[in-house]
């Protein structure tokens, strides 16, 4: 199934920029501190390893439940049908904690980890089964899902270890105390920043010298902000009015699993025995004086899975005033499409895409918009034209995301209103209300694994129903208890509630309850 493609040819392109541009800001590093070779100096900036190293994280209790799991007349993985007397409701209380701990820097090079514990009060899980092990699942976890070396000079930072990540397609997805975490090198470069580097190299140059220059209080760069796949628009609150550009690359070899995984795997969400997945991208932030544009693209080639390309680009206006507010309009656009890799194990190929459209209004208080997103039919590609998804659940990269997708349901348009209200700065109060129809759907049956074989039509275990029209509605809030006191800032509630209704089969409740102590 293998094709020639030009993304092969931009990656290389794309990596061997990357590798000049991290090599020349080494070199511009290293030789910015050959003159400062001073066993004192030196010794200074190695103390500051530990003397500015950062500790945050956060602990307290989950609680996760669903109702209907099952969700008649999609059958058990086992192949049996429910009765009427067995809904399958799963429940789970547990409790834990996230530390991170960040170290300073020695001329450029620092360290970071994340730890977790995280145990159960509660679970109703007799039948051990996959979708209720997501917070914790029987004995008590204990995991260190980050452990990587990094190097950051001005525009530039390679990291090498665990790590997470969170990109289109690639992500932690944390709603439990462990993420998915994954195992690899990645890259990251601001080429207008190593532009800026080396017109203040010239002006270093021909200045005399400064005393501060030998006593290694420049040896701590600034870190980059690791690429997201969230880019909300952040218009007027940029007074230099910047553009921000990044390059981004990894080769990523191992992953582990959320909610109560053990180990780093080769494995995805579907399949046993891959060797992780390669990705490479760009993303901008261009502000003006009364708009303000985003965009992303990414390409990831999942090892025996599929080849994935992803763009989204975005505008806002300054608009018009409405009594204390401005009204600020915006348009949203992404694409998604997937296609056949080399040694792919999906028996019917992958041939997928999905376009989405975004058009809201947003000002201080409130963000509403009409979200709608569209996937057309390919006759005798999986499921006519499905894409996957191996390292992401329902994480809100499409707009009409939530509880269920059209990701996840194959083929055909899903469309609805999303709202999101900032009554103070420590509150938000969201929800979203969307209606899909699959060409070839099979109720909640998202979760096939095929192990160490291939993915087919037949690796469904619901059954096909064609048209198939579902409904969801999701509203949450999160509110930092710092409203009420300065004592309390960092403590916080969250709670989100998922409805999804199919056509003929009982309805899916999914509530998630957080409330944690964030440091």
């Amino acid at each position: 199934m293998t094709r020639p493609t030009t993304h092969t040819r931009t990656f290389g392109g794309l990596m061997a920029a990357t590798g000049l541009a991290l090599s020349t800001g080494i070199f511009w590093s290293v030789t910015g501190h050959a003159a400062t070779t001073e066993t004192a100096a030196d010794e200074a900036a190695f103390s500051a390893i530990l003397r500015d190293a950062r500790v945050s994280g956060r602990v307290g209790i989950y609680d996760f439940r669903r109702w209907h799991n099952a969700n008649l007349p999609y059958p058990r993985a086992d192949g049996a049908h429910l009765t009427d007397d067995d809904e399958h409701n799963l429940e789970t209380t547990a409790y834990g904690a996230q530390i991170d701990i960040d170290t300073g820097q020695w001329h450029g090079l620092s360290f970071g980890a994340q730890f977790v514990y995280t145990s159960s009060f509660y679970g109703d899980n007799d039948d051990q089964t996959r979708l209720n092990c997501n917070l914790v699942c029987g004995e008590s976890i204990t995991n260190l899902p980050e452990a990587y070396v990094q190097y950051n000079t001005e525009g530039a930072q390679i990291r090498a270890g665990r790590q997470l990540l969170n990109l289109p397609f690639a992500s932690d997805d944390q709603f439990s105390f462990l993420p998915r975490a994954y195992q690899g090198v990645t890259v990251l470069v601001e080429p207008l920043a190593l532009t800026q580097r080396w017109r203040d190299d010239q002006t270093r140059q021909s200045a005399p010298a400064s005393p501060t220059d030998a006593d290694g209080a420049k040896s701590t760069i600034k870190q980059i902000a690791a690429p997201s796949q969230f880019q909300p628009f952040e218009l007027g609150t940029n007074p230099d009015r910047a553009t921000n550009w990044q390059l981004f690359a990894a080769k990523i070899t191992r992953f582990e699993r959320r909610g109560s995984a053990r180990h780093f795997i080769r494995a995805n969400r579907y399949l046993d025995d891959v060797d992780g997945f390669w990705t490479a991208g760009t993303n901008f932030r261009l502000e003006a004086r009364h708009h303000e544009w985003v965009g992303q693209y990414y390409h990831f080639g999942f090892d025996e899975t599929e080849n994935l390309d992803y763009g989204e680009l975005g505008y806002i206006q300054s608009g018009f005033k409405l009594g204390s507010q401005r009204i600020n309009p915006y348009v949203r656009a992404q694409a998604v499409k997937a296609y056949d890799i080399a040694d792919s194990r999906i028996e019917e190929g992958i041939d997928g895409e999905i376009y989405g459209l975004k058009l809201g209004l947003k000002t201080g208080l409130f963000d509403v918009a009409l979200v709608g997103n569209f996937a057309p039919t390919h006759k005798g590609s999986f499921n006519d034209g499905q894409i996957l998804h191996p390292y992401n659940d329902q994480s809100g990269v499409l707009y009409t995301d939530g509880f269920t997708g059209i990701a996840e349901s194959g083929p055909g348009w899903a469309g609805g209103v999303s709202v999101s209200v900032d009554p103070t700065p420590n509150l938000n109060i969201y929800g979203k209300y969307v209606e899909y129809e699959a060409r070839r759907g099979h109720y909640y049956d998202y979760y096939f694994d095929a192990g160490q074989g291939t993915i087919s039509n037949d690796s469904f275990v619901g059954q096909a129903v064609d048209d198939q029209r579902s409904t969801g509605w999701y509203a949450g809030f999160s509110w930092d208890l710092g409203d009420i006191s300065p004592a309390l800032a960092g403590l916080t509630i969250e709670n989100v509630l998922g409805v999804v209704s199919f056509d003929n089969a009982p309805t899916f409740y999914d509530n998630r309850f957080r409330f944690f102590y964030r440091f």
